[in-house]
């Protein structure tokens, strides 16, 4: 009967909130474990987990919407002392990944903290350009094909089978010409060349033709049409044994290079490390910039 007036006693708020209490611990030490597993040096990439999580976050706030494009998402790398002062197996220094969004014309950059879901950092950047996109390429692709100025000068010459032309956007900026209505437009130059069976269309030029795409507009700013050069139309492949005989002028071939490490060599790599003798060096792989070199340790292993 004791027992029985204490558990009536106890007020229903109370147990609701030992469960909530109970119910966010486990959470807690669930997304500990799974961030333990993930990363394993305080400089390693973000991995797909933690992405989904900074672009949940985002969107959570309102932030971004389905049609915004991340130019950018990668580690915003931690203050130097708390890579420094880390000791593996000890708690990771607070993880935040950098982003970089295009929302239609307007270019963002933020700073998300993961394990918060918080986004600590947030501001429009203007005057920028992030790098084009894949998409992006693909775009103006479509739209230099379908411009009748463009097929005009197809046309002109003597290039009845548009499916033969490969366009290409070419990586590179348009360049400056001086104030004028073509500023603050995101522009991309797209050139051509002609597929002739070889797989090598740049072999084969179409010289004197220059399309100007604004992917922001989805539109042709304009197409130059300068000269008319005749399309070499001799088969070109991309390998040594398919250029034409006879082959003068060529190089020789470079001697065979051999880099050849001993049976139980120094240098070792796991994951994103590696390390040579006691030197250890994060080498994670940025996509903007490829590998890079963030630390180096030289007293303990990573």
């Amino acid at each position: 009967m004791a027992m029985r007036s204490i558990v009536r006693k106890v007020p229903f708020w109370a147990i609701l909130l030992s469960l909530v209490c109970l119910i966010l611990l486990a959470t807690q030490q669930i997304t500990s474990a799974q961030q333990s597993q993930q990363s394993k040096h305080p400089l390693d990439n973000l991995s797909g987990t933690e992405i989904k999580t900074v672009v949940a976050t985002l969107k959570t706030q309102g932030l971004v919407t389905d049609n915004s494009r991340f130019a950018t998402l990668h580690l915003h790398e931690p203050p130097k002392a708390a890579v420094w002062n880390w000791q593996p197996g000890a708690p990771m220094p607070e993880r935040q990944a950098f982003v970089v969004v295009k929302q239609g014309p307007q270019i963002f950059e933020g700073i998300v903290d993961i394990a918060a879901r918080n986004v600590s950092s947030w501001q429009e950047i203007k005057g920028v350009q992030p790098g084009i996109l894949a998409e992006e390429y693909e775009l103006a692709r479509e739209l230099v094909g379908a411009d009748p100025r463009w097929q005009a000068a197809m046309r002109k010459r003597g290039i009845k089978d548009l499916k033969q032309v490969v366009c290409e956007p070419m990586m590179y900026p348009p360049g400056y010409f001086g104030p004028s209505a073509l500023e603050n437009r995101r522009l991309l130059v797209v050139i051509c060349g002609l597929e002739t069976g070889d797989k090598n269309f740049w072999a084969h030029p179409i010289e004197g033709v220059k399309a100007l795409v604004d992917l922001n507009q989805k539109a042709v700013v304009k197409v130059e049409d300068t000269w008319v050069v005749p399309i070499p139309r001799q088969p070109v492949g991309s390998t040594f044994s398919s250029l034409p005989r006879p082959r003068q002028g060529l190089r020789p071939a470079p001697k065979p290079l051999q880099i050849i490490q001993p049976p139980r060599g120094q240098l070792s790599s796991q994951r994103s490390d590696r390390s040579l003798a006691k030197l250890a060096v994060p080498l994670p792989y940025r996509p903007s910039c490829g590998a890079s070199i963030l630390d180096c340790d030289l007293q303990r292993s990573r």
